[in-house]
């Protein structure tokens, strides 16, 4: 697992966050890397590992490098072989602040996500090797109509090399004619291939009081065609958040539950998982 740095408290500095490990029993205890931001490392990770078949963890700081625009690392379980992959750098052909987990094919490519950078510092999709070489960014985010901004979540990886994701805004640009501003929608879930090509909204919520809003968090699958996820506010009448499906060719959308935030409630649901006979786990921020 990892801990972020944050400001100092308490009497103590928290530091820049760390990599640490402990057995299912909570023995073991270990700090397996301590951040120390600057030029060579990463500061501030707020993303879960990825863990490769043969010892080898990798994850994402949003912060560290030279540009201290965030990074991608790898560590072995022991502590060892810790190095930077790829240190952001933004600009149009870099992003910058990752702050989702990456996703990681059989073939050694790892897939992930920067919340801003890109060519219209919407957000980019991007994908490297497991040895830091062949970084590329697969999308920029432009906002607006017919774009997402603002990607936060890690991304899906289906056999058939499609990448499902969510954006926090854009897709369906709304005005608000009294105060004469425009808003730039209210969140998307998106696909793209593996090599860049066919990107696609599937949805683009509206901004509607009675829609979900603000997918924050990753998707899972059932396998046979049916995503689930779920949005950080959005639904009548507490604007609470939702859980929802929506099928991999976008053709199908339902609200599965919309949260109140209130006693025997929550609100501003995580990610959920499956337990493969038709439950879904999550937890929320609030409520």
């Amino acid at each position: 697992g990892t801990t972020r740095g944050d400001v100092p408290c308490c009497g103590y500095s928290a530091g820049f966050g760390a990599v640490f490990k402990l057995r299912t029993d909570g023995t073991g205890f270990k700090l397996l890397h301590e951040f120390v931001g600057g030029a060579s490392d990463g500061a501030e990770p707020e993303a879960s590992l990825t863990l490769d078949g043969v010892g080898n963890l990798y994850g994402t700081t949003t912060r560290g490098g030279p540009s201290d625009a965030g990074t991608v690392y790898t560590i072995k379980m022991d502590g060892n072989g810790f190095q930077l992959l790829h240190s952001f750098a933004d600009g149009a052909t870099d992003g910058i602040d990752p702050v989702a987990s990456l996703t990681l094919d059989g073939a050694g490519n790892l897939y992930g996500t920067t919340a801003v950078g890109g060519s219209s510092n919407g957000g980019t999709v991007f994908t490297l090797r497991t040895d830091g070489t062949g970084f590329r960014l697969l999308h920029s985010f432009a906002g607006g109509e017919g774009d997402g901004r603002w990607p936060s979540a890690e991304l899906l990886l289906d056999e058939s090399g499609d990448l499902y994701g969510t954006t926090l805004a854009g897709g369906q640009p709304i005005v608000h004619t009294a105060l004469g501003d425009t808003y730039d929608g209210a969140g998307t879930v998106f696909r793209v291939r593996t090599d860049g090509t066919d990107f696609q909204l599937l949805r683009a919520f509206p901004v509607d009081a009675n829609d979900a809003a603000g997918p924050l968090s990753s998707l899972i699958s059932n396998g046979s065609g049916t995503l689930y996820g779920t949005t950080s506010s959005g639904g009548s009448p507490a604007n609470a958040g939702t859980v929802f499906s929506i099928s991999t060719d976008g053709s199908f959308f339902q609200i599965l539950y919309t949260f109140v935030g209130f006693t025997n409630d929550g609100g501003i649901p995580s990610a959920v998982i499956s337990d493969g006979s038709g439950f879904l786990y999550g937890t929320t921020e609030v409520g």
